[in-house]
């Protein structure tokens, strides 16, 4: 169900000194005027800290672009280069929507596919905007049990049972990739109930449809 060639190499590990960095500075931006987000729906629950072009504000219809901080531009660098060996995904810059992710306990996220090229509905709505092919993903703290998964499914009506699904063995400074059939229906993807903290960095590039 399930293929090595669709999910990257999951065991891919950054160097624990970026991982470092990236959330000492985390911590400081914090309490800056970023934009924060905060979901509290029936299946999701997470605090979402966006740089870049912000996913809420794009499917407003607005492209208000904020400066991505140079920790966050390093860290995707650094992925960047722990693929080059097998894929080519183009330059830092190029990734222009940029997204920390906070799970605290009892936090998760839904299900769900991310808007792209051949799927351009999200929440019902037709936007003119998608994310490109290739997403990054990084664990900066793992959690026990809160895990990134991705499950099948022919229907969505609300959260899917997850019990088959397949996880990624997460650690600090995991890095992996989401492309391919995995990036589209039927295939969803979301994070596990978390047990303590799970905080994880992802980094999608936008392709604009005006």
């Amino acid at each position: 169900m399930y293929s090595k060639d669709f999910l990257l190499d999951p065991n891919i590990t950054l160097h624990p000194s970026i991982i470092e960095k990236t959330l000492q500075a985390f911590e400081v931006d914090q309490a800056k005027a970023y934009a924060k987000h905060i979901q509290d729906t029936s299946f999701t629950k997470r605090e979402t800290y966006n740089f870049g072009y912000d996913y809420f504000n794009l499917v407003k219809g607005d492209d208000i672009f904020t400066k991505i901080p140079s920790y966050l531009m390093d860290l995707c660098k650094a992925s960047i280069d722990a693929f080059i060996s097998l894929y080519e995904l183009g330059k830092a810059e190029d990734y222009q929507n940029v997204i920390i992710s906070v799970y605290r306990k009892d936090y998760q996220l839904e299900s769900h596919v991310d808007v792209d090229f051949s799927d351009r509905i999200t929440d019902g709505q037709y936007v003119d905007f998608c994310f490109g092919e290739m997403v990054i993903v990084v664990v900066l703290t793992p959690d026990s049990k809160g895990k990134f998964y991705i499950t099948k499914s022919d229907t969505k009506d609300g959260q899917q049972d997850i019990n088959d699904a397949f996880r990624v063995d997460e650690k600090a400074g995991t890095a992996f990739l989401l492309t391919g059939p995995l990036r589209r229906k039927p295939y969803y993807h979301g994070v596990s109930c978390v047990e303590n903290l799970r905080i994880s960095a992802t980094f999608r590039t936008v392709q604009f449809f005006k």
